[in-house]
């Protein structure tokens, strides 16, 4: 059963996508059939899509077209074939296999990669996650807090195009799930689902990469205030004192690892928290995009042309960031062992914590462990 995308994408569409969508529709089921005879057999299932969710898809291919065939190119629509290469298949410009692994790469027309790998560990699970290099250690320090509040407030507005509470609703009776996070020094998406899900699963991943943050006078104020309430309770807590004290000691006090303050929560500029959430994952050549579980290459390469490789290209932005590049965050864990007593007033609970970071020396280990035993 073919779902609402594939049937009939094209009320936010110009007409020259129209026929580029026709043209990589018709040249997916070409493919599929070629694929599977290679080796490649399956049945051919297809899930139900959600067609508000397309409707969304097809809402942001109306915001892209910006007038015309010329527009529609130039916003890397992701669907023309790149100059001078040619697609092995519709939307897909290089294809290797890794035999001992069971796994087979592609990279789309947009520079996203994937990596796709059979199992039959359990006959209604796909895993997938999504994974690129680079994270907050790259943001400027000024700009920290609200750039790491980005994934609170995308929580509270919806990263996927549509309200939470809205999408639940969509996606009520389907097994799915997906997250994306942030980190230090990566940015990821990562969830499961249902193989009769997973259609829905890809048209969630292409809204993250391409849907705005809309956020509306006083949307975020209750969130604020419990972000304020949550600082207040934590400064009454002689627990916070203290593992705020390990936090610099292991950490020499980097602000990745302090707790943010109330000072530096009335700072947060939420439009700007917003913004950086577009920009993380709004260019797909920086992800590798892996699919582990029971899938049919046949079943899925139709639904990666259809939704993968229509995530516009980011212009000007590169590809994947080479690991070695990342920005390191500015810290050293200490060269000697350390050994303090914090007292913290209003405790009288006695509390041990011992944090190996480092290379340390067992007769160190020791002789911390004999100062504290009791």
């Amino acid at each position: 059963k073919r779902s609402h995308l594939l049937h009939g994408v094209g009320s936010g569409f110009t007409e020259f996508e129209r026929q580029q969508i026709a043209d990589l529709r018709s040249s997916s089921s070409a493919a599929a059939a070629a694929a599977a005879s290679h080796g490649s057999s399956g049945s051919r299932e297809w899930g139900s899509a959600t067609g508000a969710v397309g409707e969304e898809i097809d809402r942001q291919k109306q915001q892209q077209q910006g007038g015309g065939q010329d527009a529609a190119v130039a916003a890397g629509s992701g669907v023309d074939r790149p100059v001078g290469s040619s697609m092995i298949y519709p939307g897909v410009v290089s294809e290797r296999h890794y035999p001992e692994l069971n796994v087979r790469e592609l990279t789309l027309v947009n520079g996203l990669r994937l990596a796709i790998k059979e199992t039959d560990f359990l006959d209604d699970e796909v895993l997938l996650t999504a994974v690129a290099n680079g994270g907050l250690s790259e943001v400027p320090r000024p700009e920290f807090y609200t750039c790491s509040m980005s994934g609170v407030v995308a929580t509270q507005l919806g990263p996927f195009g549509h309200k939470p509470d809205i999408l639940s609703e969509l996606l009520a009776g389907r097994r799915l799930s997906l997250s994306p996070a942030e980190g230090a020094y990566a940015r990821s998406v990562k969830g499961s689902c249902s193989p009769h899900d997973l259609e829905v699963a890809l048209q969630l991943i292409h809204l993250l990469m391409t849907s705005d943050l809309k956020l509306e006078a006083g949307e975020m104020d209750s969130v604020m205030v419990q972000l304020r309430q949550g600082i207040e309770a934590q400064l009454r807590s002689p627990l916070h004192a203290y593992h705020t004290r390990i936090r610099q000691i292991n950490y020499e006090g980097c602000h990745f690892f302090d707790p943010i303050t109330l000072d530096e929560l009335e700072k947060v500029d939420l439009e700007a928290s917003c913004k950086h959430h577009r920009a993380t994952y709004s260019n797909p050549a920086e992800f590798t995009l892996i699919f582990t579980g029971k899938l049919k290459f046949t079943v899925l390469l139709p639904l990666l042309t259809t939704y993968l490789a229509t995530i516009p290209a980011a212009e000007g932005r590169g590809g994947r960031m080479d690991p070695r590049k990342v920005k390191p965050l500015p810290f050293r864990f200490p060269d000697q062992p350390v050994l303090e007593d914090v007292e913290v007033r209003g405790s009288q609970s006695f509390l041990l914590i011992c944090c190996f970071c480092s290379s340390v020396r067992s007769d160190d280990i020791n002789r911390i462990l004999q100062c504290h035993s009791m």
